[in-house]
């Protein structure tokens, strides 16, 4: 059997981490859409024409969300929302689809870190056992069962393609390998920013790569490809700032770049509670003895991978990568959530490296207790890897466990509200909107959930004053001017209604909702021309929704 399996390594380790990931993650496949995954895909209509693709994420950035630390400024990520069209045309709406998707990437991914590490010599066995450590890491849940986490998983899967591209070109000095090379540094860089960490990584690759006893390694296939890594940064950057990305209004965080680090790491040898928000636990960006000694123990850490790199090279290689996939993240440059899980994916490869390659080092006798110590360890997080996937499957679930660790993340409070209200729970709904509003009083998103809250649960003048703080706040948001009409219309303010839907068209003529709730109004009271006039133009704006068709059949009465 082991000689079978020494000659069909490939095949074996494609059967064996497809089996060990449909043990992790079978629960993703019936998991919903969650948190941003509702805006951007759910109802995302844009990804149901590749015109609108082409137009709104190929021509143009998208926005990202500015409550976080500074402005969220726009991001360009063009292959990352191509994926999500493909996965929309093949899949419909269903969720499950999406999943199946990143399931496949990550197992892909897999597939190209085992091939890299036979490639640097690495031995048969231990590059399997990494590799199925790594695949099965609780960090990794959220990249993998979050669908809205997958510009990781591509760029990933074409960072490391390229590195197999630039190990292909340095043996043969071949245009092929090297026109791989250059195609797989754009789509990393087209499909996440982590895309420009591959020149450091081809640096690594170039010292990692084992040359023949006593040959000299050659340079010049490595600068070549160093020199094309850079091109590619600059082309991406040009088709970034092209179409007018621009990053957050936010600053550099070097105090606390030491303790964002560690804990980064501890996140993946420790999850032991695990959140999808982290930005209100990112450590303050001040002066402190904790930062400094975490500064200390960061600069150890790369004196200690520069030592080892001829005594153990894979521990070595293993420091290096988790450095270069983690420091950026760091507060090296501007983040704009602070901190997040996700962040770990690529710097957990240097992880398991690391680990695996302190194994090799120590005696036979140390070597068992450490493996059956680093056991336990596995087991353990096979256990938190399937318990939060299914969390994930959960939504409730999610958001009641990630406060668990982030208790004052305000967007974990107002996605638990949304989350109850979709539930048809407006009591537990507006709790959890008080405490999110308790950490950001002025979220104008928030304040309008809680304003519908309120309203389902009889309190009509609490309802009335939130909606009236978004209009403070937002004066140019038709939203909450809808909403406050739709109350009014509730309450037989029907003058007021009008007053509300007037102020809402003049901020935004299309905005069809308004129209919808006149029309009801007006069907209420009896006045038929005037509902059926605004019904059809509900319809102008949304053509064929079936809600307005309905109503309109309803008006209309019984076919003659």
């Amino acid at each position: 059997m082991r000689s079978w399996i020494a000659r069909h390594p490939l095949f074996c380790f494609c059967l064996a981490s497809a089996a060990w990931l449909a043990i992790l993650y079978a629960a993703v496949l019936n998991a919903p859409f969650v948190y941003d995954d509702i805006d951007q895909i759910a109802n995302n209509p844009a990804l149901q024409s590749w015109h609108a693709v082409y137009a709104q994420f190929i021509l143009a950035p998208v926005s990202f969300t500015s409550g976080f630390l500074g402005s969220g400024g726009t991001l360009y990520r063009p292959l990352f929302w191509i994926s999500l069209a493909l996965d929309q045309h093949l899949w419909g709406a269903e969720a499950g689809g999406f999943h199946f998707t990143s399931l496949l990437l990550h197992w892909f991914n897999g597939l190209l870190l085992f091939q890299l590490l036979r490639r640097l010599k690495l031995p048969l066995y231990v590059s399997g056992f990494a590799t199925l450590v790594w695949l099965g890491l609780p960090i990794n849940t959220e990249v993998v069962a979050w669908i809205s986490g997958r510009p990781y998983l591509l760029s990933t899967a074409f960072l490391l393609l390229a590195l197999h591209a630039a190990l292909s070109y340095a043996r043969s000095k071949h245009w092929l390998p090297l026109a791989a090379f250059i195609t797989c540094a754009l789509l990393a860089d087209f499909s996440h920013e982590q895309g420009l960490l591959l020149v450091a990584l081809l640096g690594l690759a170039y010292l990692a790569n084992p040359s023949l006893p006593g040959a000299r390694k050659d340079s010049r296939p490595w600068i070549v490809l160093a020199t094309l890594s850079v091109l590619a940064d600059a082309l991406f950057l040009l088709g970034k700032f092209a179409v007018g990305a621009h990053g957050g209004d936010g600053s550099h965080t070097l105090w606390s770049v030491g303790l964002k680090f560690w804990r980064y790491v501890q996140l993946i040898a420790l999850p032991i509670h695990m959140s999808m928000e982290r930005s209100s636990v990112a450590p303050s960006n001040t002066p402190s003895l904790a930062a400094l000694l975490a500064w200390a123990a960061l600069i150890g850490l790369v004196l200690t991978a520069l030592s080892l790199r001829n005594r153990a090279p894979v521990v070595a290689a293993g420091l290096a990568t988790l450095l270069i996939g983690l420091l950026p993240y760091c507060g090296f440059v501007y983040i704009y959530q602070g901190m997040a899980e996700r962040y770990d994916y690529l710097a957990s490869i240097g992880f398991v490296l690391t680990l695996v390659g302190g194994l090799l080092l120590v005696p036979q006798f140390q070597r068992r207790i450490l493996l059956g110590c680093l056991g336990i360890w596995i087991a353990w997080g096979v256990w938190r890897t399937i318990v939060r996937v299914q969390d994930w499957e959960h939504p409730l679930a999610l958001y009641l466990h990630s406060l668990e660790a982030t208790p004052r993340s305000a967007f974990l409070q107002k996605n638990l509200g949304d989350i109850y209200t979709a539930q048809g729970d407006p009591h537990q709904a507006v709790a959890a909107y008080t405490r999110s509003l308790a950490l950001s009083p002025n979220d104008p998103k928030t304040l309008l959930n809680d304003a519908a809250a309120l309203q389902q649960t009889g309190n009509p003048s609490q309802a009335e004053a939130q909606y009236r703080r978004v209009i403070e706040l937002r004066p140019h948001d038709s939203a909450a001017y809808v909403d406050l009409e739709s109350l009014d219309i509730e309450q037989h303010r029907f003058d007021d209604a009008i007053a509300m839907y007037k102020q809402a068209i003049a901020v935004n003529p299309n905005d069809a909702n308004a129209y919808f709730d006149l029309a009801v109004m007006f069907q209420q009271l009896g006045q038929t021309p005037e509902a059926m006039a605004f019904y059809k133009k509900v319809l102008q704006l949304k053509p064929g929704d079936p809600q307005t068709l309905s109503y309109m059949s309803k008006l209309q009465g019984p076919a003659q």
